[in-house]
Protein backbone atom coordinates (compact mmCIF):
# COMPACT_ATOMS: atom_id res chain seq x y z
CA UNK A 1 0.00 0.00 0.00
CA UNK A 2 1.50 3.42 -1.19
CA UNK A 3 2.47 5.54 1.96
CA UNK A 4 -0.23 7.99 1.36
CA UNK A 5 -3.37 5.05 1.55
CA UNK A 6 -1.27 3.76 5.00
CA UNK A 7 -1.24 7.01 6.95
CA UNK A 8 -4.72 7.47 5.60
CA UNK A 9 -5.73 4.54 7.07
CA UNK A 10 -3.99 5.44 9.70
CA UNK A 11 -5.49 8.52 10.69
CA UNK A 12 -8.90 6.49 9.77
CA UNK A 13 -8.15 4.60 12.73
CA UNK A 14 -6.85 7.35 14.94
CA UNK A 15 -9.89 9.14 14.47
CA UNK A 16 -11.80 6.07 15.42
CA UNK A 17 -9.79 5.61 18.62
CA UNK A 18 -10.67 9.48 20.13
CA UNK A 19 -14.73 8.65 19.50
CA UNK A 20 -14.05 5.38 21.63
CA UNK A 21 -11.97 6.84 23.79
CA UNK A 22 -14.72 9.76 24.23
CA UNK A 23 -17.89 7.62 24.45
CA UNK A 24 -15.71 5.54 27.31
CA UNK A 25 -14.95 8.16 29.89
CA UNK A 26 -11.53 8.74 28.36
CA UNK A 27 -10.19 12.67 27.58
CA UNK A 28 -7.30 12.57 24.83
CA UNK A 29 -5.34 15.40 23.66
CA UNK A 30 -2.95 15.28 21.49
CA UNK A 31 0.95 15.04 22.22
CA UNK A 32 3.41 14.62 19.61
CA UNK A 33 2.66 13.01 16.16
CA UNK A 34 5.21 14.17 13.46
CA UNK A 35 8.66 13.82 15.09
CA UNK A 36 12.20 15.07 12.67
CA UNK A 37 15.41 12.80 12.12
CA UNK A 38 17.08 15.88 14.95
CA UNK A 39 14.14 15.38 17.85
CA UNK A 40 14.26 11.71 17.46
CA UNK A 41 18.51 11.34 17.61
CA UNK A 42 17.83 14.06 21.14
CA UNK A 43 15.16 11.60 22.01
CA UNK A 44 17.43 8.21 21.60
CA UNK A 45 20.60 10.12 22.87
CA UNK A 46 18.63 11.16 25.79
CA UNK A 47 19.33 14.91 25.50
CA UNK A 48 17.02 17.85 25.56
CA UNK A 49 17.54 21.62 24.34
CA UNK A 50 17.35 24.10 26.97
CA UNK A 51 17.30 27.93 26.83
CA UNK A 52 19.31 30.12 28.90
CA UNK A 53 19.36 34.18 28.74
CA UNK A 54 18.64 33.17 24.96
CA UNK A 55 21.76 30.62 24.97
CA UNK A 56 20.78 27.05 23.62
CA UNK A 57 21.99 24.17 25.76
CA UNK A 58 21.93 20.38 25.34
CA UNK A 59 21.48 18.93 28.54
CA UNK A 60 22.07 14.98 29.26
CA UNK A 61 18.70 13.12 30.68
CA UNK A 62 17.29 9.52 30.52
CA UNK A 63 16.80 8.56 27.26
CA UNK A 64 12.91 8.61 25.96
CA UNK A 65 13.49 6.76 22.85
CA UNK A 66 14.27 2.81 22.26
CA UNK A 67 14.79 3.53 18.67
CA UNK A 68 16.87 5.94 16.66
CA UNK A 69 14.23 5.50 13.85
CA UNK A 70 10.51 6.44 14.70
CA UNK A 71 7.12 6.16 13.04
CA UNK A 72 6.58 9.47 14.14
CA UNK A 73 9.03 10.35 11.22
CA UNK A 74 6.62 9.13 9.07
CA UNK A 75 3.75 9.89 10.39
CA UNK A 76 2.50 6.75 11.33
CA UNK A 77 2.69 7.58 15.43
CA UNK A 78 0.35 9.53 17.39
CA UNK A 79 1.37 10.09 21.56
CA UNK A 80 -1.71 11.23 22.98
CA UNK A 81 -2.14 12.78 26.86
CA UNK A 82 -4.99 10.40 28.43
CA UNK A 83 -7.14 11.52 31.21
CA UNK A 84 -9.50 9.46 33.27
CA UNK A 85 -12.22 11.19 35.37
CA UNK A 86 -9.77 15.00 34.92
CA UNK A 87 -6.45 12.77 36.19
CA UNK A 88 -3.75 12.34 33.38
CA UNK A 89 -2.57 9.07 33.47
CA UNK A 90 -0.01 7.20 31.70
CA UNK A 91 -0.44 4.01 33.10
CA UNK A 92 -0.65 1.05 30.89
CA UNK A 93 -2.61 -0.94 33.24
CA UNK A 94 -5.28 1.83 33.24
CA UNK A 95 -5.23 2.14 29.56
CA UNK A 96 -5.36 -1.02 28.95
CA UNK A 97 -9.04 -1.06 27.69
CA UNK A 98 -8.14 1.82 25.26
CA UNK A 99 -5.33 -0.20 24.18
CA UNK A 100 -7.02 -3.21 22.98
CA UNK A 101 -9.62 -1.02 21.23
CA UNK A 102 -6.49 0.50 19.23
CA UNK A 103 -5.45 -3.07 18.38
CA UNK A 104 -8.14 -4.18 17.47
CA UNK A 105 -9.10 -2.04 14.62
CA UNK A 106 -5.93 -3.12 12.67
CA UNK A 107 -3.50 -6.19 12.87
CA UNK A 108 -0.97 -3.18 11.69
CA UNK A 109 -1.88 -1.39 15.26
CA UNK A 110 0.58 -1.79 17.81
CA UNK A 111 0.09 0.25 20.74
CA UNK A 112 2.97 1.33 22.97
CA UNK A 113 1.80 0.12 26.43
CA UNK A 114 2.80 -3.11 25.11
CA UNK A 115 6.47 -2.32 24.93
CA UNK A 116 9.03 -4.45 27.24
CA UNK A 117 11.24 -3.05 29.56
CA UNK A 118 13.85 -1.48 28.35
CA UNK A 119 16.73 1.13 28.97
CA UNK A 120 15.62 1.39 32.53
CA UNK A 121 12.00 2.06 32.03
CA UNK A 122 9.41 0.05 33.09
CA UNK A 123 7.02 -2.53 30.56
CA UNK A 124 4.28 -0.25 29.33
CA UNK A 125 6.58 2.43 29.61
CA UNK A 126 5.13 4.20 26.82
CA UNK A 127 0.91 3.77 27.01
CA UNK A 128 0.09 7.13 25.69
CA UNK A 129 1.58 6.00 22.27
CA UNK A 130 0.05 4.46 19.03
CA UNK A 131 1.30 3.03 15.88
CA UNK A 132 0.75 1.68 12.55
CA UNK A 133 3.60 -1.15 12.13
CA UNK A 134 6.34 -2.36 13.09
Amino acid sequence: MASSNEQWEFLKDIAKLIAWADENGYKMTAGEAYRTQDQQNLYYYGLETRVNNGDVFLVERHPRSDVPVSKHQSRMAMDFNIFIDGELTYDADRLRAVGEYWKSLSPKNIWGGDFKASRGKPKGWDAGHFQRGK
